[in-house]
């Protein structure tokens, strides 16, 4: 594959968000926008399956509108999917818990996944750092994780005192993700 020089101007906000991500990610901002570039035409000339739009929407919602889970009546696509079977027993108020929980697990299994990842490339990041990361509030975050025994530990790095998730951690998270991954709703 040949490479073609392209020059670009963009927003100042918009090319810090890059440079955040591509630093994030562990690679240059060239590959992050290239990335970004191919992610974007992809997702619009490739035939989309339902599983496919459900999933994109729902990282739309984490990473553009997710507040606590508490504040989340039902998720976004609940309108989109055609519920497989009707069941008459079964009433709005329940079908609104199953949404909600549906959502939860989805942001849970989002942010174990983020923080393995983190963990792994040698960050320690704090329950904000990963919140922001993630699009969603603090407090959301930490009930979510505190569900599957995940917390940030008090302690200081590089002279800063806070309240960390460690490498050693890693472990915890890692049979936390694969307990959710293995009980599906």
């Amino acid at each position: 594959m040949g490479l073609d020089s392209l020059t670009l101007r963009v927003p100042t906000e918009l090319r810090a968000t890059a440079e955040k991500a591509a630093q994030d990610a562990g690679h240059t901002l060239a590959t992050e926008l290239r990335n970004a570039l191919a992610t974007h035409y992809k997702m619009n000339t490739a035939p989309i399956t339902l599983q496919d739009l459900e999933a994109r929407i729902s990282q739309h919602e984490i990473l553009f509108h997710a507040a606590p889970a508490e504040q989340k009546s039902s998720s976004l696509h609940s309108s989109v999917v055609e519920p497989a079977e009707t069941n008459d027993d079964v009433s709005e108020p329940q079908t609104a818990a199953l949404e909600k929980e549906r959502a939860d697990r989805e942001l849970t299994l989002n942010a174990l996944e983020m923080l393995a990842s983190m963990l792994k490339k040698g960050d320690q990041p704090t329950p904000t750092d990963l919140s922001e990361r993630l699009g969603i509030r603090s407090r959301g975050l930490g009930r979510l994780l505190s569900a599957v025994g995940i917390s940030a530990t008090n302690t200081r790095i590089n002279n800063k005192a806070s309240r960390y998730f460690l490498k050693t951690m890693l472990p915890d998270i890692e049979k936390a993700h694969k307990k959710l991954l293995e009980n599906p709703i």
